[in-house]
């Protein structure tokens, strides 16, 4: 992040004040014809007077500008998402306790069929037991004792949740999550020509 003196505009601390604007305030003009903030009563954001704002603060590193609705001024203040370090993938959440935080997204997976029939022979193939499927190695054996499934991108399946759930008797299967894979068993317990939906979501 590059440094701001008098002369020169942070592109971050104006995409991140604009964002906030257009997030927070809805226009709408007032009767004297000058438009106003709808919602909260703050003025109507000018841009132009807005950057040069930022030149007059003389905010540094870090900061951004915003409504000081008390003082009825535009203020430096710390940018709020500094010292974070996200990674590829994550969100930013905000914790009543701990402010701003970078928080990794669960890796998901589903297998969807709408006509359970496990009553070919062994060897088959996850594609051809499933009608459609997402995030998954299509080349597992899925076979009724066992069906053997990994999700794409995960090291350790031992943290997956499966919910299985469109079939009437799919709560006798047996699910077993290991470092390496997420077996069911029994799978010809299914009831046949029923559906089966599962979902799978496993941390990073």
């Amino acid at each position: 992040m590059t440094t701001t003196n008098r002369n020169t505009l942070r592109s971050a601390a104006c995409f991140t004040l604009l964002a906030s604007c257009i997030a927070t305030t809805t226009f709408a003009a007032s009767e004297n014809g000058k438009q106003k903030g709808a919602d909260n009563g703050q003025p109507f954001v000018d841009l132009t007077a807005l950057m040069q704002a930022e030149i007059d603060l003389g905010c540094t590193t870090d900061q951004i500008i915003r409504w000081d609705d008390t003082g009825g001024t535009w203020v430096c203040a710390t940018d709020p998402f500094v010292g974070l370090s996200c990674n590829d993938g994550d969100a930013l959440r905000f914790s009543s306790t701990n402010g701003w935080q970078c928080t990794a997204q669960p890796i998901t997976a589903s297998l969807v069929d709408t006509f359970v029939d496990f009553s070919s022979g062994g060897g088959v193939y996850l594609s051809d037991r499933f009608e459609s499927f997402t995030n998954v190695r299509p080349d597992t054996i899925c076979d009724a004792f066992p069906c053997d499934i990994v999700v794409l991108g995960v090291a350790d399946h031992s943290s997956c949740v499966v919910e299985i759930t469109g079939n009437s008797r799919a709560s006798r299967l047996n699910i077993d999550t290991s470092v390496g894979r997420i077996t069911l068993f029994y799978m010809d317990d299914l009831a046949f020509g029923e559906p089966l939906f599962i979902n799978i979501s496993c941390a990073t």
